[in-house]
């Protein structure tokens, strides 16, 4: 009787910790599944529920300005021969556009560049050549050809005429535009998403803009030309702006 006793204590000891465990295993279980509980997931559920879209919208106008790219190049045995024919010819193109009324300002020098040329037998020992490239921003489409004329049969043989391109001077009224025509896309397809889901469109929750590149027309002249030029006709069709408008709203 004795050790049994003794065996009846110890397995007392032995499982009261393990019920213990029970008991507080069970009670987290029942706090779990309490009603009150069950309607905290749905609110946090609620409180996250959101629709997230991207609207675009563009903007279109005439353009107002034009930008050139002239030059000059020259060739020569040596080196100061060669920059000194082509500094010669791209400083008569400046002088002839600030003659004409374009603004120092508006005349940036885009590069410059000098490089051997090479023989038949593949050895740089056939003279050098240079080159300067002018950035140009004309203002007035309406004389914007003939100035480019003037430019390039003042700098004669040696002028050059990389490209013409147009662009809108002051885009802020064109993004402003292009925003609110973003942001109504943006809406129309959130309603839309609520509607499908049975739900409400609530307040936007966050808005982020993605701009496109800036303005900038199609058209134009592009090529190398030299010597005199009769008129250049600039054909400045439309520019357009452009931007993305990723919106959140909540819903109800």
């Amino acid at each position: 009787r004795g050790r049994l006793l003794e065996v009846t204590v110890l397995t007392a000891r032995l499982l009261a910790p393990l019920l213990v465990v029970v008991a507080l295993l069970a009670a987290a279980a029942a706090w779990i599944a309490a009603p009150g509980d069950a309607s905290a997931a749905p609110a946090r559920a609620s409180a996250d529920a959101g629709v997230t879209v991207a609207g675009t919208g563009t903007a279109t106008a005439v353009p107002d300005v034009v930008r050139a790219t002239l030059g000059a190049e020259a060739s020569a045995p040596d080196v100061d021969g060669a920059l000194g024919t082509a500094d010669d010819a791209a400083r008569r193109i400046v002088d002839v556009l600030v003659e004409r009324g374009v603004d120092r300002a508006d005349v940036q020098t885009a590069g410059v560049q000098l490089y051997p040329q090479y023989g038949p037998d593949g050895q740089p020992n056939a003279g050098y050549t240079a080159r300067q490239d002018l950035t140009v921003t004309l203002r007035d489409l309406a004389t914007a050809g003939d100035l480019i004329a003037a430019a390039v049969a003042a700098g004669g043989d040696a002028a050059r005429l990389s490209g013409v391109s147009f662009a809108i001077a002051d885009e802020t009224p064109l993004r402003a535009e292009a925003r609110e025509e973003a942001f109504a896309d943006a809406r129309a397809k959130a309603e839309q998403y609520a509607e499908l889901v049975g739900r409400e469109l609530g307040e936007p929750v966050s808005v982020r803009e993605d701009a496109g590149p800036g303005a900038y027309g199609g058209g134009g002249f592009s090529g190398e030309s030299a010597g005199a030029m009769a008129d250049v006709n600039l054909a400045p069709g439309t520019s357009e702006v452009s931007t993305t408008a990723t919106v959140r709203w909540s819903l109800r």
